[in-house]
């Protein structure tokens, strides 16, 4: 799940007691007070939150959690790593990138997002290796 939200409607104090439900497995969280319009002035800070769930959540217990209106919880669309590339615009090069330690969450982000890269690497790898047997 995601929940996006300005920061003057969303506050530190509430992410921090939201990502503490019991349905909560994983999650991730940024600011981002730095992303330009296209008009190319700063667009109103912000914060991206990313939650992998223990089980099925409906998205008003979420909304409920984080104390914003539902309509700014939204299931994500993708893999979880999409998600998290988004944090810091890893998969968006024309947006503004974040560092890796602007991210706060409950496991290893850096690591994670190295790891997976590295895994997706060889993986393609390997299928070119197989294709150019299989050729």
């Amino acid at each position: 799940m995601e929940v996006v939200q300005q920061t003057k409607y969303l506050q530190l104090d509430t992410i921090k007691q939201g990502i503490t439900s019991s349905y909560v497995q994983d999650y991730a969280y940024i600011l981002h007070d730095k992303d330009i319009k296209e008009d190319g002035t700063l667009k109103e800070p912000h914060w991206h939150i990313y939650l992998r769930l223990k089980d099925s959540t409906d998205s008003k217990y979420i909304a409920q959690a984080f104390n914003v209106p539902e309509q700014y919880v939204n299931r994500v669309k993708g893999k979880w790593l999409d998600a998290l590339l988004y944090c810091t615009h890893k998969n968006s090069p024309d947006k503004y990138q974040y560092n890796d330690d602007d991210v706060v969450s409950n496991f290893d982000f850096s690591g994670f997002i190295a790891k997976t890269k590295a895994k997706k690497s060889s993986d393609a790898r390997l299928v070119e290796i197989i294709d150019g047997i299989d050729s």
